[in-house]
C-alpha cells in the first residue's frame, strides 16, 4: 500500500510537473505573440507617420506649385495687358500721324495752289513795270508818285506775299518729312523683326517682346531659338496679339 501510494503521489507530481510546463510554455508563446503584436504596431505607426511625413511634403510641394503657376498666370496676364496698352498706343499714333500727314499734304496743296495764283499776279505788274519804266525814260513831263509808283509798290508787296508763301511752303514740306519718318518707324516698330514683312503677333515670355509674325513665329519655336530682340530663353508665347 505503501509502495502503491508513493507510486500514486510521483504520478501526481509528474502531471502536475507537465502541466506546469505546458503552462509555461502557453506564457512563453503569448508573450512572444505580444511582443510581434507589439512590433507589429510599432511598425504600423512609424509607417504611418512615414505616410503623413510624405503627404506633407507632397502638399507642401502642390501648395508651391500651385502658388507659382497662379504668379505666372498674374505675370502673364500683366504682360498681356502691357501689350494691348502697347497695342492701343500705336493705334493712336499711327491714326495721328495719317491725320496729321493728311493735313500737310493738305496745306501744301493750298500752298501751291496759292503760290501758282500769286505768280499769276504777280507777272502782269512786272510787265507793266517795265512798260513804265520804257515810257519814263521816253517822256520826262510824267508827274512823280504817279503809275510807275503804285506799280512798284504793288510790285513789293506782291514780292512780300511771295516771300511768305514760300516760307510756308518750306514749312509745310519739313512738316510733312518729319511726319513720314515718324510713320516708317511706326512702321518698324509694328513690323516682325525677322522678316520686316508681316505684323508682329506673337508675343514671348517671361521677356515680354511682342517681335515675330506667325511664320517667323513657327520657324522660331521649330529650332528653338531664343528671343531675336533680348536672346533670352522663350518658356511660353502668346499668339494673336495683333496690331492695327
Amino acid at each position: 500500500r505503501l509502495r502503491q501510494a508513493e507510486e500514486s503521489k510521483l504520478g501526481a507530481d509528474t502531471a502536475h510537473q507537465a502541466k506546469e510546463a505546458l503552462l509555461q510554455a502557453e506564457i512563453a508563446r503569448v508573450t512572444e505573440e505580444t511582443l510581434r503584436q507589439t512590433e507589429r504596431l510599432r511598425q504600423a505607426e512609424e509607417s504611418k507617420l512615414g505616410a503623413d511625413t510624405a503627404h506633407q511634403a507632397k502638399e507642401a510641394l502642390l501648395q508651391a506649385e500651385i502658388a507659382r503657376v497662379t504668379e505666372e498666370a498674374l505675370l502673364q496676364a500683366e504682360r498681356a495687358r502691357q501689350a494691348e496698352d502697347a497695342q492701343r498706343q500705336a493705334e493712336r499714333m499711327r491714326t495721328d500721324e495719317k491725320t496729321l500727314r493728311l493735313r500737310h499734304e493738305t496745306s501744301v496743296e493750298a500752298v501751291n495752289v496759292e503760290t501758282d495764283t500769286v505768280e499769276r499776279v504777280f507777272k502782269r505788274p512786272r510787265r507793266d513795270l517795265s512798260s513804265s519804266a520804257s515810257s519814263s525814260s521816253s517822256s520826262s513831263d510824267s508827274p512823280p508818285g504817279g503809275c510807275n509808283g503804285l506799280t512798284q509798290l504793288a510790285l513789293y508787296q506782291l514780292q512780300g506775299r511771295m516771300a511768305l508763301v514760300k516760307k510756308e511752303k518750306q514749312e509745310c514740306a519739313a512738316n510733312a518729312s518729319r511726319a513720314e519718318r515718324a510713320a516708317d518707324v511706326t512702321e518698324r516698330r509694328i513690323l516682325c523683326v525677322v522678316c520686316e514683312d508681316a505684323e508682329r503677333q506673337c508675343l514671348y515670355m517671361p521677356c515680354g517682346h511682342l517681335v515675330a509674325c506667325e511664320d517667323c513665329d513657327s520657324a522660331l519655336q521649330s529650332s528653338g531659338a531664343p528671343c531675336p530682340i533680348c536672346q533670352s530663353q522663350i518658356e511660353s508665347r502668346v499668339a494673336g496679339v495683333r496690331l492695327p
